[in-house]
């Protein structure tokens, strides 16, 4: 992949298909809580400039924080197809022709100014914002990282904020 414009919209980028996330924030009117955007697990960025986009567009103001380790070998779970994710993960980054997770996700955010990186473990870390108003997990798929993830962005979501997971057959709003 030479063309970064490529690269930018490439399907790849963007495994989880955030329009359907989009369409939930917007429904609720989650963009207009206190509070900013956090994204723990971007992979490619894909999913992470289509949101940057929208809180540029609606609100400037927010921030979006993506939270990732950039290194897909860490999350050695199976899928429901029993095949491992750092496999996909790695056969997909060769597919788009690089070596490094890191390097795509600066390049398909590249012009993106609202995103804040926090590049590392999630156990090892804290959460910047004070107040969170929308949170998306999709990092690391074994339990013990989910519910550290969970945590991490519990304790600063907003009344009638929205975590949502990616992975996960239902969805519960509080």
């Amino acid at each position: 992949m030479n063309d970064s414009t490529d690269l930018v919209h490439h399907h790849l980028t963007d495994w989880v298909g955030y329009e359907k996330l989009l369409d939930i924030i917007t429904t609720h009117n989650l963009h207009h809580l206190e509070g900013d955007f956090v994204e723990i697990g971007t992979l490619f960025g894909g999913g992470a400039r289509k949101l940057s986009t929208f809180l540029e567009k609606y609100v400037p103001h927010k921030l979006l924080y993506v939270i990732d380790i950039f290194d897909p070998n860490t999350d050695i779970m199976r899928n429901t197809d029993n095949y491992p994710m750092n496999e996909l993960y790695t056969k997909t980054l060769s597919t788009l022709g690089f070596t490094s997770q890191w390097e795509v996700f600066q390049e398909v955010t590249q012009d993106c100014k609202n995103i804040r990186v926090l590049k590392g473990d999630t156990k090892k870390m804290s959460l910047p914002p004070e107040k969170v108003a929308f949170a998306f997990i999709d990092a690391n798929h074994s339990p013990d990282h989910v519910l550290n993830d969970f945590h991490l962005v519990w304790e600063k979501l907003v009344p009638r904020g929205c975590i949502a997971f990616d992975d996960y057959r239902y969805c519960i709003l509080v």
